[in-house]
């Protein structure tokens, strides 16, 4: 900000000087009339170059949008996958019963029709159990899997998983199951 109005000396022998680029010399500048005792080296001191300021904050937004960013993404990847789901069927013990999940073709890829099976030891009665696939840390929209007994006790059911646009890979799968609780799986997927 300016204290005071300054003025280019245009007449003077230093006008070419100053017209490329040396304004901020305190020959090329002095205080207008009228404005009292303001000193051309305070002036001088006080101005600012908006194009540098503009060009500052601009970089200082890009940091801070950058430093916001990199500290989101850890939030989203902070919970670790506990089922390698690639690798075959992932158990679990709930209420003293072995839970297992799984998930076919595999390699599980988004964005393509997936088989879900869940099968626990012991006697189910429910005719068939939701499983709820969420993403750990973001809101992906209700995202639900009915599964259906079917002769050999397993629970199967047809879904997608989705693609992030913030490229997460972590996905959940919950299931209540009745007379266990709710019983959940951590693992990624392949884009």
């Amino acid at each position: 900000m300016k204290i005071g109005k300054v003025f280019t000396l245009d007449k003077s022998p230093l006008a070419p000087l100053c017209q490329r680029g040396g304004t901020n010399s305190s020959l090329c500048q002095r205080p207008v009339p009228g404005w009292g005792e303001v000193r051309r080296d305070f002036i001088n001191k006080c101005s600012v170059n908006y194009e540098t300021l503009g060009i500052r904050t601009f970089l200082a937004l890009v940091l801070l949008s950058a430093l916001l960013l990199s500290t989101h993404a850890p939030a989203q990847g902070a919970e670790n996958a506990d089922c390698l789901i690639d690798q075959g069927p992932c158990t679990v013990t709930a209420a003293g019963r072995q839970v297992a999940f799984e998930i076919s073709p595999r390699p599980v890829r988004m964005m393509k029709e997936l088989t879900f099976a869940i099968r626990a030891t012991g006697r189910d009665a429910a005719p068939a159990l939701l499983l709820d696939l969420s993403m750990p840390g973001m809101y992906m929209g209700r995202n639900e899997v009915v599964l259906k007994k079917t002769s050999d006790g397993t629970y199967r059911g047809k879904g997608i998983i989705p693609r992030c646009p913030s490229g997460a890979k972590l996905w959940r799968a919950e299931v209540s199951i009745p007379g266990t609780g709710k019983v959940s799986y951590t693992f990624n997927v392949n884009r």
